[in-house]
Formats: C-alpha cells, structure tokens, sequence
C-alpha cells in the first residue's frame, strides 16, 4: 500500500510519514573516540557495499583530511545508530571536498559555507529516502541556529532526482557532474533562505515541514 501510494506522488501522504517517523530520529554529534569509531564503521562499509571505495583504497585517510574543519553526527533512529553525515566548515588551508575534485562554475573559497558530506543510511533503513528527508530537516534546523545561509554537497544521481524532482527542494546543479566515489555524482548548492521564499509559495506543506 505504502508503495502504491508513493508511486502516484501522494506528496502529502509522504509529509505525514515523513512527519510521523521524525521524532524517532535524531542527529546526535560525535563528540568521544567510541562514537568516532561507530561512525567510520558506518560510513566506511555502506561505501564498500555501494562501490563507492575498495578496500585496497585509502579512503579513510582521505577523508581523515577533513577533520580539523568538520563536525560528524550519527543519525540516530531511537538509539541505534543507522547513518552518519559530516558537516565540514569552508577554509583556506585545504579548501572542501566538493572545491577540491570538481570543476565549480563559482568561487566559493571566502564564503561563509558548508559541505555536507559521508551522508551515509544502512540499507535497511533506506525506505523511499524517508529517513533522508528527515535528516535534512534537522541539517537545516542546525544550519539555521549556526546562521550559516547555504551549504554544498556532491550527491548521486538518485538523491538528486528525489530531493529535486519528487519533493521540489531548489537545489542548484553548480559544476559537471562525474563518475567520482563509484558513482555518478552532482556537485549542488542550495541556498537557505531562497529555499524558504520559494517552499512559501511554491509547497507551502513542504516549507511548513521543515520549519516546525
């Protein structure tokens, strides 16, 4: 039945779960080594299950790079931790992921901007990018208290086309998009407040969604 309903684009009917299953999850921020250890174990077997990385590659050094200027969160459903999302701060010393391995059509190196990166959900959990829709709620709550205005993020092509086409949410295509991670992969950039004007009038149930 869940399935029938999505497929005919029952946008309301997906809210209302969405909106259900939003106070079983939370985003809790790594803050000890153990945590530290739960979250590299999450992300770093859903990229070898998914292709995104081999085991012969150093990919966890890779990503290690970016620890001075990141905060990692696990996402938490009840107290299980299911996925893991990184928010990594712009800066001049090494720059973002996102700068560093696309060709970007502007300049972002002295905004006050973000990367969302290793956002991660083991399989089990990945219905209909539910739990998906709701983490960005509560990325957006968070971005909004820090007041930073916009963030970055490479996401693949299902992503994409979910959070853009099936829930309407203005993300910008900002640079070529290119087999990068095992996957074919968008760099976008979405911009806060242009989101807020234009869920105001365009999915006023979306903008009240992510609001409240």
């Amino acid at each position: 039945m869940i399935k029938k309903l999505i497929k005919f684009n029952n946008f309301l009917f997906l809210l209302k779960l969405v909106s259900f299953l939003n106070k079983f999850i939370s985003l809790q921020e790594v803050r000890t080594k153990k945590e530290k250890r739960v979250f590299t174990k999450i992300w770093y077997n859903i990229w070898l299950q998914e292709g995104y990385a081999t085991s012969k590659e150093s990919i966890i050094e890779k990503k290690r790079r970016y620890e001075n200027f990141s905060r990692d969160f696990l996402i938490k459903f009840l107290n299980f931790s299911i996925g893991t999302i990184r928010i990594i701060h712009n800066n001049n010393e090494i720059g973002l992921p996102i700068t560093n391995n696309f060709k970007l059509q502007k300049n972002f190196k002295n905004e006050k901007i973000i990367e969302l990166s290793l956002f991660s959900i083991i399989r089990f959990f990945r219905f209909f990018h539910i739990i998906s829709l709701i983490t960005m709620k509560k990325i957006y709550q968070l971005l909004k208290k820090e007041n930073i205005p916009d963030f970055l993020a490479a996401i693949d092509q299902k992503l994409l086309l979910f959070l853009k086409e099936k829930v309407g949410i203005p993300l910008h295509q900002v640079g070529q998009e290119k087999i990068y991670e095992g996957s074919l992969t968008y760099p976008i950039y979405l911009n806060l407040k242009e989101a807020e004007e234009f869920g105001k009038q365009k999915n006023y149930q979306l903008y009240k969604f992510f609001i409240i």
